[in-house]
């Protein structure tokens, strides 16, 4: 009994060895198999994620086309108003003078017109207009030298935001 049970543990020692003789030569062939098909699945995550990267960028063009375009319309309209603030104040200044200089022509009715309370009314319309034109030209100085320029620097930020990333 004794040598029936050494036997049958020396057949089952034997075919233990083969079994893992063949799951090592069947894991190594697996293997390859296995790595070739996590090849091929890491090549094609690969391409999705350089898809998706793809059209990560193109959105972030996008929107920095339309960043750029929308502080350069702002930047526009500010030179543009810069100059008609500019505009105005001249015209402004032009109509104060001009109103100046006939009531200087008038001199000597002039002396009468302190008579009258509306000498006050256009004396002050006439500072008054001069004051407008002084706030105007300042109001185009701001627009056009530190309002344009600020969306200049934005544009520029911008851009070197983007380049970062």
């Amino acid at each position: 009994m004794i040598q029936q049970v050494s036997g049958s543990l020396s057949k089952m020692e034997s075919s233990s060895s083969l079994t893992a003789s063949t799951l090592s030569v069947t894991s190594a062939s697996d293997l390859k198999k296995l790595e070739k098909e996590l090849s091929h699945q890491t090549g094609s995550k690969v391409k999705d994620i350089r898809f998706q990267l793809a059209d990560q960028f193109k959105s972030l063009d996008g929107r920095l086309e339309i960043q750029q375009s929308i502080v350069s319309e702002v930047q526009d309209i500010f030179r543009r108003r810069a100059e008609i603030e500019s505009n105005y104040s001249r015209d402004l200044d032009k109509l104060a003078k001009s109103i100046t200089n006939r009531h200087k022509e008038y001199k000597q009715k002039r002396d009468t017109w302190q008579l009258f309370s509306s000498t006050q009314l256009w004396e002050v319309l006439i500072q008054q207009t001069k004051r407008n034109s002084k706030d105007h030209a300042s109001l185009s100085e701001i627009y056009a030298n530190h309002v344009a320029t600020r969306c200049q620097e934005i544009n520029e930020d911008l851009q070197r935001i983007y380049r970062k990333h």
